[in-house]
């Protein structure tokens, strides 16, 4: 998926979320996508600039989805693989 690497379904059948998370973090994943495809349409960024900032949004949209979940649901998101079979980064926890 283009996108920040988080699906709304998935989420919600793993961490269960509640509806009003799922409100909460389908904003936050609708919104790190729109970042993401504007950012692939700036022709003024290098190929450099653009990877940091994907990763910018891409660890953003982690901590916000993070910040949603009570302290079970940030256990087990914790402990799920990261989009895109990256690494987590080593100081988010």
């Amino acid at each position: 998926m283009h996108g920040i690497g988080y699906s709304l379904g998935d989420l919600t059948d793993k961490l269960g979320l509640t509806a009003d998370q799922q409100k909460s973090v389908g904003g936050i994943i609708n919104g790190g996508q729109s970042q993401m495809k504007a950012l692939r349409a700036d022709d003024s960024l290098s190929r450099d600039e653009k990877r940091e900032k994907m990763h910018a949004i891409m660890a953003s949209a982690h901590d916000q989805i993070r910040a949603a979940l009570n302290p079970d649901q940030q256990k087990q998101f914790d402990a799920l693989p990261p989009p895109g079979g990256g690494h987590r980064r080593p100081d988010s926890n």
